[in-house]
């Protein structure tokens, strides 16, 4: 809970000037489409999404693969195939710190 009240902005250690913008197609009804589409479980550990909110109080995040600001458009940013589900701790400790994803490795985790 401290994390994701306190590490936040200017005091995350990745804070690059603020919030990307997502775009077009970056919604509740996506973000519930692509936990749907992985059992709503992170396709890192495994860990349920009622797992989840039970340790968390909050849903599985959902990991742009190859990051937002590599795109200017909203449709591919947005794609299916560049978004994975995650719990916060593998979303913040090991995906984050290795984004870019390389593409090839991003077609293994996602199909």
């Amino acid at each position: 809970m401290w994390r994701s009240e306190e590490v936040r902005g200017e005091s995350h250690p990745r804070y690059s000037g603020g919030r990307p913008e997502y775009g077009e197609g970056w919604n509740t009804h996506k973000r519930r489409e692509v936990r749907k589409r992985d059992n709503k479980e992170c396709q890192h550990c495994g860990m349920t999404q009622k797992e989840h909110i039970s340790q968390t109080g909050r849903k599985l995040d959902v990991h742009h693969i190859q990051p937002a600001k590599m795109f200017d458009c909203p449709e591919k940013r947005n794609a299916l195939s560049n978004l994975i589900t995650l719990c916060q701790t593998c979303h913040l400790e090991i995906w984050e710190p290795m984004a870019p994803l390389r593409p090839d490795i991003a077609d293994v985790v996602v199909s």
